[in-house]
């Protein structure tokens, strides 16, 4: 941004040089002026290329710069999403862990602490597959949609 600025100011104090020598296109080479001295009007018309060649190449790199921010925010978008998928599959497996343990910390019902592994198992088993039940069912397509 900071570059193309300047290259669009000399672009313009360029025509207005060529305006004010006579002419009001840089290629008309039949004007007096332009035949008096027609190096200058050679190097005028080099310059007014190279500040057109380097406003295009700004914007490209303006653009690319854009493009590659865009990508660096997208990156970062995926890397939280995985954090988050690694948090919920945490939570997954001690949801059930923890409600069998605050069953067994009750403390008018008395369990044996062995059969905790007995009664956590079944249901960690059983919440993995309520859950994938769930989920085939909601990315499973409707069917005669393609």
């Amino acid at each position: 941004m900071g570059l193309r600025e300047p290259l669009r100011i000399h672009l313009e104090s360029l025509n207005i040089i060529v305006e004010g020598l006579g002419g009001s296109r840089l290629n008309s080479t039949e004007h007096e002026k332009w035949k008096a001295c027609p190096e200058l009007g050679e190097r005028l018309r080099h310059l007014l290329r190279l500040l057109k060649y380097y406003e295009v190449t700004a914007s490209k790199m303006v653009e690319q710069q854009r493009n590659l921010l865009s990508l660096a925010f997208n990156l970062e978008t995926i890397i939280q999403g995985q954090a988050v998928a690694r948090l919920n599959a945490l939570a997954f497996i001690f949801l059930p862990l923890s409600f069998v343990a605050s069953i067994f910390g009750i403390t008018t019902f008395t369990a044996s602490p062995r059969w905790y592994p007995a009664a956590a198992i079944p249901v960690l088993l059983a919440t993995i597959a309520i859950a994938y039940v769930v989920n085939q069912i909601l990315v499973a397509k409707p069917k005669g949609h393609s």
